[in-house]
């Protein structure tokens, strides 16, 4: 597959549906800025707007559990198994969004559910210990626990050892990134990555062979802005070296990574971060594919009305399909 034509003319330029839904959902304008305590009000009022929409969970399993390996804390997890399901699953680890500071099971339940019903997977839901309760490295470590957990657990919950992929969502998809790089480096085979929307890097450690627009371009961009990049930061690790590859996992090699998808948003401050991903993906000689989302903010498929969302919906299905090696997926 050629590698992508970077086209910031068309991918700046905003989706007029974009206006249209935010002024629906004022809440989402600024749903990721302000204080800690304004934001985590925010985010529960969102939660509770997103809960009431129904939801066909068919064919479904789920179940509340605790993961735990040798050394490790307790983190809380929701495991999604098929009903119908036959032999050995494909299995997802999911990790959610929300700046490393908010966020829970709920917040990527809805894509979990669905994930499940079209793959027939077993889907892993992390609650990741959250910023700034546990900073860094909090995070990373539970995300790295939620792999070896699974992994120890494949017989008891018929995993196939061969297909096992990690999915993550903004500060979801970085640690998604982090916990595939050591993987790699344990030599623990996965069978792909999907990461949306990621951040990649802390912009002090940003490398210079890379383009760096999109945070300055979308700087006041609705639902996430720069100066919320910069709370999430200051709340999630403060004192930490930038450079260390467990904040900034772009620097790290990525030869030996498996199979990615990335997705980006146009007028997100964090498109660049995700393009950068694929380059240096590629560069290695990944099987990496991306896709920007032209016109769009940050965060954009929990605006599920949008065209765009659903596109990336049809999109993730695909890539996930091609990571399982599932043919033909009904939506």
């Amino acid at each position: 597959m050629p590698a992508m034509k970077r086209d910031t003319q068309i991918w700046d330029k905003p989706d007029p549906q974009v206006a249209q839904v935010l002024k629906a959902l004022p809440e989402m304008q600024n749903l990721l800025s302000g204080s800690y305590e304004d934001l985590s009000g925010r985010f529960k009022n969102f939660k509770a707007l997103a809960a009431g929409m129904k939801l066909d969970e068919s064919g479904v399993d789920t179940k509340e559990l605790v993961m735990k390996v040798d050394g490790s804390v307790d983190v809380p997890a929701r495991l999604y198994t098929p009903t119908s399901q036959r032999g050995k699953l494909p299995t997802l680890i999911v990790y959610h969004g929300g700046g490393f500071c908010v966020g829970d099971l709920e917040s990527e339940h809805i894509v979990c559910v669905k994930l499940c019903q079209i793959h027939k997977c077993l889907v892993v839901n992390v609650d990741y210990r959250l910023a700034p309760q546990h900073q860094f490295p909090a995070a990373p470590d539970d995300a790295i626990t939620a792999l070896d957990w699974t992994l120890a657990n494949a017989d008891i919950y018929s995993i196939d050892r061969s297909r096992i992929a990690l999915y993550g969502t903004s500060a979801g998809g970085c640690l998604a990134l982090i916990a595939a790089i050591n993987a790699r480096d344990r030599s623990i085979p996965l069978c792909g990555l999907l990461l949306r929307i990621p951040t990649t890097c802390h912009g002090l450690a940003w490398p210079k062979e890379y383009p760096y627009e999109s945070m300055f371009t979308h700087a006041n961009a609705p639902i996430l802005s720069s100066t919320a990049m910069k709370n999430f930061s200051k709340w999630y690790a403060p004192n930490s070296n930038p450079y260390d590859q467990r904040i900034s996992p772009l620097l790290a090699d990525m030869k030996g990574m498996p199979k990615t998808y990335i997705e980006a948003a146009g007028c997100d401050p964090l498109r660049d971060e995700a393009l950068a991903c694929y380059e240096k993906m590629r560069a290695a000689g990944v099987d990496c594919e991306a896709k920007v989302f032209p016109g769009v903010p940050h965060a954009f498929a929990t605006l599920m009305t949008l065209d765009k969302a659903q596109e990336a919906f049809k999109e993730l299905v695909k890539q996930t399909g091609r990571i399982f090696k599932v043919e033909g997926a009904k939506l």
